[in-house]
């Protein structure tokens, strides 16, 4: 990343709910960030292309480092990187404007703002809780779509207990749900998530279009796997292989934080 960093001319975010941080005595630390979106990632535009990149590792990036967050090295985590240009950039901005993300770094220059919300998150701009929602953006690449999903999480408080008074739904289960109901090819969607599940507060419905994955192997080195108290990692796969899900909320159904990706 130094090269981005290193250069004035360029758009430069960098998003996360976990910033790095250097201790009193020198070593890495990771500093929680409350009352904002729990997504992680970063991007670097210039002269009509980019690329974004989406991420689940705590403290990265480090401002002005070209290295990896010790504090997050002993964990499996995910980092997807794709092509970008002013149209899906435009996209993007709306997510981030709607899940207001804490900026590590955020230099947008004049000649971008008139893209997307650009200009909105460069003067800090926020959407009042009344104008946000269960939201689908497309974003189109070549032949490809991707979408981006943002919600507030307090959401879930509406959402009616079980018998036992245990509430049973989570943002993931909502996403599934909705793609089962708006879209014919979907109806019988069911995804294999992989999320840390290091919670008291984990889905048990016996009614759920989800499946955790309880522990990843690597098929060329089966030494290589991690058991999903050890996979910071958040990702899906539908079951048929035709639909991939990346982001970075695990499979709860409490979040502190009141907005989420």
């Amino acid at each position: 990343m130094e090269p981005f960093y290193s250069r004035t001319d360029i758009l430069k975010l960098a998003y996360t709910d976990q910033i790095h941080l250097y201790n009193a005595d020198g070593n890495d630390g990771i500093k929680p960030i409350s009352g904002c979106g729990h997504i992680k990632g970063m991007i670097f535009f210039a002269n009509g292309h980019g690329v974004w990149i989406i991420h689940s590792v705590p403290g990265l990036p480090i401002k002005d480092k070209n290295r990896f967050p010790t504090t997050s090295s002993t964990n499996a985590q995910h980092v997807v990187c794709m092509n970008i240009n002013e149209t899906m950039l435009a996209v993007i901005s709306e997510h981030l404007f709607d899940t207001r993300p804490y900026y590590e770094t955020k230099i947008i220059p004049a000649a971008y703002l008139h893209i997307g919300h650009l200009r909105q998150i460069e003067g800090k701009a926020v959407k009042k809780d009344s104008d946000l929602g269960f939201s689908s953006l497309n974003l189109h690449k070549q032949n490809e779509e991707s979408v981006l999903i943002s919600e507030i999480h307090s959401r879930c408080n509406n959402i009616e207990p079980n018998e036992e008074g245990v509430t049973l739904k989570s943002f993931w289960d909502e996403v599934v749900d909705s793609l089962r109901s708006n879209n014919e090819e979907d109806e019988e969607l069911s995804v294999l998530l992989q999320t840390w599940t290091n919670s008291k507060d984990r889905c048990r419905s016996k009614e759920h279009h989800i499946k955790d994955v309880t522990k990843t192997t690597i098929i060329e080195d089966e030494k290589l796997s991690w058991t999903s108290g050890s996979d910071h990692a958040k990702y899906g796969i539908s079951t048929d292989d035709r639909l991939l899900f990346f982001g970075d909320l695990n499979h709860t159904v409490i979040n502190f934080d009141p907005y989420i990706f």
